[in-house]
C-alpha cells in the first residue's frame, strides 16, 4: 500500500496535478489498482504489481518522479509503503504507511519514498538532519561532477548509475532495465568510473554512491 501526502499549503490545481501524475505511474505498473482520495492532500493507493514489475524497480522509478515533481512545483511529496499480506490488514497498512510519511517529514526530507520494512535504516538520516544542510552537501562532491557532466553534455550517466546500483551492481540486470545492450552498459560504466575516478567493483564505493544519491533524492542537495 502506498500513501501520498503533503503538509504544505499549495494551490489546489498544482496539488491535484502532482497526485494525478503519481497515480498514473502507479496505475501503469499495477495488475489491479484502487485509489482513495483523503482530506488535506493525502491519497491512499492499494495495488498489486503486474508480474513483470518488482517493488524495488517501482520504488526506484517513483523516487525519480517525486524528485522531478518536487523540483518543478516546489511541493514536498512523501510516499509511505507497506506490504499488504491480506485484506484484514488494511487499517494496519494504512497507519504504517502514514508513519513512514511522518518519518520522512521528521528527518527533514524534501520528498521521498519510505518502505515500512526499512524503518531502522532510515533512522540514521536523523543525524544528517540535525547536523545541517552543509554537512549533507559535503557528503557527495564527486557525484556533483557527474551531475554537472550530464547537464552540460545532455547525457544520462547519473540515471545509468542509479539503475546499476539499484540492481546490486549487476550489469546484465541494469542493461535489461534500461533496454540497452550489455556492451553499451559496460561502456557507460567505464565512462562513469573515468569521470568520477571510482572503482565500482568496490563494495564501499557502491555503498557510498548509493548514499550520495539518497541524500540528493531526499534532501535535494
Amino acid at each position: 500500500m502506498f500513501l501520498w501526502r503533503s503538509d504544505r499549503q499549495v494551490p489546489p490545481k498544482e496539488l491535484q496535478e502532482g497526485i494525478n501524475r503519481i497515480s498514473s505511474y502507479l496505475y501503469s505498473q499495477a495488475a489491479w489498482y484502487i485509489r482513495a482520495q483523503l482530506p488535506d492532500g493525502k491519497t491512499a493507493f492499494y495495488l498489486d504489481l503486474a508480474e513483470k514489475n518488482t517493488i524495488q524497480d517501482v520504488i526506484f522509478e517513483l523516487t525519480i518522479l517525486l524528485t522531478f515533481l518536487s523540483e518543478e512545483q516546489r511541493i514536498s511529496y512523501y510516499v509511505g509503503e507497506y506490504d499488504l499480506e491480506n485484506s484484514d490488514d488494511l487499517e494496519k497498512s494504512f497507519f504504517a504507511a502514514a508513519k513512514c510519511c511522518k518519518a520522512l517529514e521528521q528527518i527533514g526530507a524534501k520528498r521521498g519514498v519510505f518502505r515500512s520494512k526499512n524503518m531502522s535504516f532510515f533512522s540514521i538520516f536523523s543525524s544528517f538532519h540535525q547536523n545541517g544542510e552543509e554537512v549533507l552537501r559535503s557528503q557527495r562532491p564527486e557525484l556533483q561532477k557527474l551531475l554537472d557532466y550530464d547537464r552540460t553534455h545532455n547525457t544520462h550517466y547519473v540515471h545509468t548509475l542509479r539503475v546499476y546500483l539499484a540492481h546490486e551492481g549487476s550489469q546484465a540486470k541494469a542493461a535489461n532495465r534500461l533496454f540497452i545492450h550489455r556492451h553499451t552498459m559496460a561502456k557507460r560504466l567505464e565512462k562513469i568510473c573515468e569521470l568520477g575516478n571510482w572503482d565500482l567493483e568496490d563494495y564501499y564505493t557502491r555503498t557510498y554512491l548509493s548514499l550520495c544519491l539518497m541524500l540528493r533524492d531526499y534532501y535535494g542537495v
